[in-house]
């Protein structure tokens, strides 16, 4: 017990993170911040999610990252600013998600989405908008 004991102190002091599955998918550090649960890869939390309720909406430098959900009856148009001059990140990706009954089309201002002028999205459906240089690319 004492080899044990001291091993894990010694993890403890050197710094080194642990992390025990309490449940399934729940992990709590074992480190510096004893107890904290961590948040599994990938998870969304209130902070990544932008929720919409409008007809339209203009995608924003800071929608990257993030996931956006459309909520609305009618159907909603989504801009896309020219790439070069809105300051996107190169290969930055949001994601889309319409929650609502509304189709969500999604307009490039000046570039194409998968070569194309629009990219619709009917209802209960969703993908991933990327950023390739002056392009767009969903999947």
């Amino acid at each position: 017990m004492k080899k044990f004991v001291a091993f894990f102190v010694g993890l403890l002091w050197a710094g080194a993170a642990l992390a025990q599955s309490v449940a399934p998918g729940i992990e709590y550090d074992l480190g510096p911040t004893l107890g904290r649960q961590l948040a599994p890869p990938g998870a969304w939390t209130a902070s990544t999610v932008n929720a919409q309720t409008g007809t339209t909406y203009t995608i924003l430098a800071t929608d990257f990252g993030k996931v956006l959900t459309f909520a609305n009856g009618a159907a909603i148009a989504v801009t896309l600013p020219v790439v070069t001059t809105a300051n996107f990140p190169d290969s930055g990706c949001f994601t889309l998600v319409t929650i609502g009954a509304g189709t969500v089309t999604v307009t490039p201002t000046t570039s194409t989405i998968n070569g194309q002028a629009t990219k619709t999205y009917a209802t209960n459906a969703g993908g991933r908008i990327c950023r390739h240089g002056a392009q767009y690319l969903a999947y």
